[in-house]
């Protein structure tokens, strides 16, 4: 028989920043723009923009309880006739948490097009809508640290592994790649090149995807919504505002961010510039209330085509809760191809 009390929990509370729902989500919302929305993707100064992520909690009580979640993401745009472009992206995740190890993966690849609303001088004024979609395989299953009550050593009271668990298949749990379909929207207005504004909505899982990896389960994945708006204001000479604000709601779960980025680029920098700022993170509590589920704090270290996003993340959780989330940790490193003039487009920085 399963331990049920961690399936339960593995199955229920699948989050690396304490957000209630099925999927996991970063601490620098912004740094990796394809998990928000598909159709982010061809939206950004360069020619093609290649980044990934990684993120790890930490002070774990366990050693052996692992939260971590990990992505690349890559995308670029084409020119459809003169003004509107082409996009296309592909994105690779992957996700452990607990004890014992529960484990996804999953690869999508998407396209999408760019249509100019209204070109503005000098890319003052200049509009696009954007409409991408995302078709994604994923995989669950349970590690191979899995324990079963069949291998409890009533002798010593601990745990014997080589002990027979009594499984069907030795205990090898395992999902077939399973189809999931995701779909957005995003609008972005820059009146000037220091200032704009954007506001996107997503949806994930639109197909309800099974995610169980026992068989002849029923388990779903909860559809997702995901709305962001966010803008890039010069207030001073060598200063920007990027603020941004994030809400999700998966299933009965919400959660809402709020970014604060400053950005610094003195003119003798040249092409590089420097971030930083703090995330509030706010979530939906089992009993409905909202709290403060994570306060990040963010520095990014821009340069001509890199850049480099480093958080710290510290875990809040409702008194009297019982979930595992603790600080956390996380990088992201983004690699940004220069676009030639023709095919340069004026949008707000991420």
């Amino acid at each position: 028989m399963l331990k049920t009390g961690w399936i339960s929990l593995i199955l229920l509370r699948i989050s690396l920043s304490i957000c209630f729902g099925q999927d996991p989500v970063f601490s620098q919302i912004t740094s990796h723009p394809l998990l928000i929305n598909p159709a982010f993707a061809g939206l950004f100064k360069g020619e093609i923009r290649a980044g990934i992520q990684f993120k790890n909690n930490t002070d774990i009580p366990d050693n052996k309880y692992v939260n971590q979640l990990s992505a690349f993401g890559i995308d670029t745009r084409y020119k459809s006739g003169n003004k509107d472009f082409w996009t296309l992206q592909g994105i690779i995740t992957a996700y452990k948490i607990g004890d014992p190890l529960f484990v996804n993966q999953k690869i999508s690849i998407g396209g999408g097009y760019m249509k100019l609303l209204k070109e503005g001088r000098y890319g003052n004024g200049t509009q696009f809508l954007s409409l991408a979609f995302q078709l994604g395989a994923e995989q669950t299953s349970l590690g191979n640290n899995s324990w079963y009550s069949n291998q409890y050593d009533p002798i010593t009271g601990t745990i014997n592994l080589s002990l027979p668990n009594g499984e069907p298949n030795n205990g090898q749990y395992s999902s077939s790649f399973i189809p999931d379909f995701s779909a957005g929207i995003v609008w972005s207005d820059s009146w000037s090149n220091e200032n704009g504004v954007y506001a996107g909505l997503s949806i994930f899982h639109l197909n309800n995807p099974k995610n169980g990896f026992i068989p002849n389960s029923n388990s779903r994945i909860h559809r997702k919504m995901n709305f962001i708006t966010g803008g890039e204001f010069l207030i001073f000479e060598n200063i920007k505002f990027l603020p941004a604000i994030f809400y999700l709601r998966q299933g009965t779960h919400q959660r809402i961010s709020l970014g604060t980025p400053v950005r610094f680029n003195p003119r003798d920098w040249k092409d590089n510039a420097l971030r930083g700022g703090i995330w509030f993170q706010g979530s939906q509590s089992e009993n409905g209330k909202w709290y403060l589920g994570e306060l990040t704090f963010q520095t990014i270290f821009e340069f001509k085509t890199m850049q480099i996003g480093l958080a710290y993340g510290v875990g809040q959780k409702p008194i009297n809760s019982g979930n595992f989330s603790r600080n956390s940790f996380e990088i992201n490193v983004t690699y940004t191809k220069p676009a030639n003039y023709k095919n340069k487009i004026a949008c707000p920085r991420l």
